[in-house]
């Protein structure tokens, strides 16, 4: 279901959830508001799933944890434009949610992509990553993220960026990060 550059508004409707055999769900760029409804989490086939560029708010369900096959997740996608190149601004990402993001949805065994800068979460990262971790791109930068980085998030083996920038991290950087990768 691709319903991406429109002018939707209103909520993500909580009957989504009966889509069970929905793979994709694109609803980046219109005007939902309110929050992504927890039901989503029935929709067990979704593979893919971006939410950016709307006015979406309220906590990111951890019932998302459930949609075991989702291998990417976009929250926000910012996109920089300027007349005058000494200027940078941004355009089109008004979601601000609340709360951080449940270890369920950072673990789950096909996610590969989770994508949310700036997207006013906080929280902080699981601490127990392991090697069935299917993670390529992490990116969290210009949030309230807090606490340490953990060691064991160098378990994932196909990690190969990770933007952890503009956050309130502290503590020793993880000595089990590669560096060969683009992090």
């Amino acid at each position: 279901l691709k319903l991406s550059n429109n002018f939707i508004v209103g909520n993500v409707p909580k009957e989504i959830g009966r889509c069970v055999n929905l793979r994709t769900l694109l609803l980046d760029g219109n005007v939902l508001e309110g929050s992504i409804p927890k039901e989503i989490g029935a929709v067990s086939e979704l593979r893919v799933l971006d939410l950016s560029r709307n006015s979406l708010t309220d906590e990111i369900p951890k019932e998302l944890g459930k949609c075991r096959k989702l291998s990417v997740i976009v929250l926000t996608n910012l996109e920089e434009f300027s007349d005058d190149r000494s200027l940078e601004t941004f355009r089109g990402e008004y979601n601000a949610f609340v709360g951080g993001v449940s270890k369920e949805v950072f673990m789950i065994s096909s996610l590969s992509v989770f994508w949310a800068p700036r997207a006013n979460i906080g929280g902080r990262l699981p601490e127990n990553w392991g090697t069935s971790c299917s993670l390529r791109v992490v990116n969290v930068g210009q949030n309230y993220m807090e606490g340490v980085v953990p060691e064991s998030i160098g378990l994932c083996r196909d990690l190969t960026v990770l933007d952890l920038s503009s956050n309130l991290f502290s503590g020793k950087f993880p000595s089990t990060l590669r560096f060969g990768s683009r992090i």
